[in-house]
């Protein structure tokens, strides 16, 4: 019995193609922590981002202040222990940080400054309400706390 030479081409290109697909590549699992530890150092550029006006704090807007006051606030007075619960907080934070940016009337300088200021904040909200385990969570909560005191430096 004669096999015809296209039908071995083909089962030869079917055998060289068709590989082993247990070999993927499986991406380990990174928690919201581990993601921010890799960008720390983009984190901390804000510090060399950021000017006072002239060596003093900038004024900010009432709403602005009172906001960040706001939020600190919430995370002194709250003691989250589950993952679920430091998710919940950081939705709370989230809508907070939301309505101090759409009460924002600050304007030049200082308004670019706060921006400087508020976009590792914002990312650092974004992070606890995505947290995976209690131990993130709590990691998180004491940058937001660190983050939020900082403001004081360089706004009055």
């Amino acid at each position: 019995m004669r096999i015809p030479a296209a039908f071995l081409i083909l089962l030869c290109l079917f055998f060289v193609g068709c590989k082993d697909t247990s070999e993927k590549k499986i991406e380990p699992e990174i928690s919201v922590v581990e993601e921010q530890t890799q960008d720390s150092h983009e984190a901390e550029t804000w510090k060399s981002d950021i000017a006072l006006n002239n060596g003093t704090q900038w004024q900010a807007n009432k709403a602005t202040t009172d906001g960040i006051l706001t939020m600190t606030a919430m995370i002194e007075k709250s003691s989250p222990t589950s993952f679920e619960e430091y998710r919940e907080l950081g939705n709370r934070l989230n809508e907070e940080k939301d309505l101090l940016i759409k009460k924002c009337t600050m304007e030049g300088p200082s308004h670019n400054n706060l921006h400087i200021y508020l976009q590792p904040l914002i990312s650092e909200i974004a992070g606890l309400r995505e947290v995976n385990s209690a131990q993130d969570g709590k990691i998180l909560i004491a940058k937001i706390r660190e983050h939020l005191q900082e403001y004081h430096t360089y706004f009055v």
